[in-house]
């Protein structure tokens, strides 16, 4: 909101006249309630940014989204004091382009980057990083934890905007397998064999291979030199994450915690699986130990800025990059939604989704669709960052609607593509349109195991279409498609005008599974 001042010619015989008219318009402008109540409501301060992001972590997974096991007091007390998203979504259903989006606020296809592209190639550097952006006004930006967008020298986090970085560029493990009290799982199919892993009561040789191996090819960097720590990857994140708000409390700041947890292997020290010894399924049990790791990181972190000092003029944003993985077989559940990681249905691409800043936005629940791609708008709106049209960013302010500015709905619809895959939510519909494939094929791979191939081109056995009303249906149970043509033909033609603006792949996905929806079998692609 600016103040605009009408002013008319005139002249003045003295500079007293002068000083006076400039004494006048000061006090104006300090005593004005318009700006005052922006400095009241954190507009014009800039703010703190905390983002925490959570990897894999299923809808059903926290306790204010339903879960009735998974312990979450801390995730669960942020929302209960801030605002809760009934329909949050990210912009991609695995992690890679998920995280190209929520940084960049911009659909991640619009530059190519459909698949997780495994070091192949990363964000490219006309992209333009929230911490880019924020380093530029003057903010501390930090990253700790997963980046996960490019191993090459030029696209590493120290080169993309963030001043601080400690973490690994892409996959980790939590702490080696062979540490007392430590439990790890890995399912089978994740490292080309049939049978999960687990180090109890025995270790059959995967997890040693597993871990090694991403060890050696993916250490963790501080800055850009290799150290080593030998903790628990959630509590040395959230060490690392507690030192940079006391570095940097007395400047404004922008922290980027991007946690591992709770995503393969599943692994978790004695302190946290004793939470769950009740649990009989192995990795039901580490998973949930983990899950409360993070919690405890996300406690840690929110009681950090309030023993600072900082709490009414901190942003705190939570989210999970997608939703959590099928292959872990009964680890986690995205209920009620159904899918999960890879998946374009809902439990693929909608997440826990939190904000928290008291003192700006009122607390409650919010039903209507937001996006990851809107974090970087609200984050520069808040910071008082202006964005044009040249942008392109496909976000939106969210406080605006949070605080009752705006009465519309952020979004009237959403849209997802990995190669020929392709979704969208338009208000309550979702249509989906994904690759068939052989049902010999699918029925090889039972956990959404891996299949090494290249598929990111149309299925020589065509598409299956499926057409879900989410106000009635959210589990995505009953395929519309047939009654509603109408519908259909419309969503179709919502997405092609969609995908006209986006690029095609700039590689190849590598990396498919095979799945059964509706009856058909499907190829999920990567």
């Amino acid at each position: 909101m600016s103040i605009v001042y009408r002013t008319t010619r005139c002249t003045f015989s003295s500079s007293r006249v002068w000083t006076r008219l400039l004494i006048v318009l000061l006090l104006t402008v300090t005593n004005n309630p318009l700006l005052a109540s922006r400095e009241k409501s954190g507009r014009v301060e800039r703010p703190n940014i905390v983002l925490i992001l959570a990897d894999d972590l299923g809808y059903g997974d926290v306790g204010v989204y339903g879960s009735k096991h998974v312990r979450t007091p801390n995730i669960d007390e942020l929302a209960r004091e801030g605002v809760q998203f009934a329909s949050g979504y990210v912009a991609a259903a695995v992690c890679s382009p998920s995280r190209a989006a929520l940084i960049t606020g911009r659909y991640a296809q619009r530059f190519g980057y459909h698949f997780n592209n495994n070091g192949r190639s990363g964000l490219p550097a006309s992209e333009k990083t929230i911490g880019e952006r924020l380093n530029e006004k003057g903010y501390r930006t930090g990253l700790i934890g997963k980046w996960h967008l490019g191993w090459q020298e030029s696209q590493r986090p120290n080169r993309r905007g963030f001043d601080y970085f400690y973490g690994m560029n892409s996959r980790g493990i939590f702490i080696s397998p062979d540490t007392k009290g430590v439990e790890t799982w890995i399912p089978g199919g994740y490292d080309g064999t049939r049978e999960s892993s687990t180090t109890r009561p025995s270790n059959d040789g995967l997890i040693t291979r597993y871990t090694l191996s991403t060890r050696d090819q993916h250490p963790l960097y501080k800055n850009e030199t290799p150290v080593e720590d030998g903790g628990y990857l959630t509590e040395t994140i959230t060490r690392e994450a507690l030192g940079f708000i006391e570095r940097n409390k007395s400047n404004p700041f922008f922290l980027y915690v991007a946690h591992y947890a709770p995503h393969m292997p599943l692994q978790a020290t004695k302190k946290y699986l004793d939470l769950y010894s009740g649990i009989e399924l192995e990795q039901q049990r580490i998973y949930s130990a983990m899950v409360s790791a993070l919690d405890d990181s996300v406690g840690a972190i929110k009681a950090k800025i309030t023993e600072e000092g900082l709490a009414e003029k901190t942003l705190i944003i939570f989210l999970s990059d997608n939703g959590c993985a099928k292959y872990t077989q009964g680890a986690c559940t995205n209920s009620p939604l159904s899918g999960g990681k890879r998946y374009q249905l809902e439990g693929g691409v909608r997440v826990p989704y939190i904000m928290h800043w008291p003192a700006t936005i009122p607390k409650t629940r919010f039903e209507p669709m937001v996006s990851s791609l809107d974090i970087v708008p609200t984050i520069l709106a808040a910071s008082g960052i202006e964005v044009t049209s040249d942008d392109r960013i496909d976000g939106v302010d969210l406080i605006k609607f949070l605080r009752g500015e705006d009465k519309s709905v952020p979004h009237e619809a959403l849209f997802w593509r990995a190669g020929p895959n392709r979704a969208v939510r338009f208000k309550n519909w979702k249509l989906w349109k994904v690759n068939k494939t052989t049902r010999d094929r699918a029925l090889l791979t039972p956990n959404d195991e891996l299949i090494m191939a290249v598929a990111n081109r149309d299925s020589p056995m065509g598409q299956l279409t499926v057409l879900y009303d989410l106000s009635t249906d959210p589990g995505e149970r009953i395929n519309l498609v047939d009654e509603h043509p109408t519908i259909v033909e419309t969503l179709e033609e919502m997405l092609a005008d969609w995908d006209s603006e986006m690029a095609e792949p700039s590689v190849d996905s590598n990396r498919t599974s095979a799945a059964f929806v509706d009856g058909s079998a499907v190829e999920l692609i990567f």
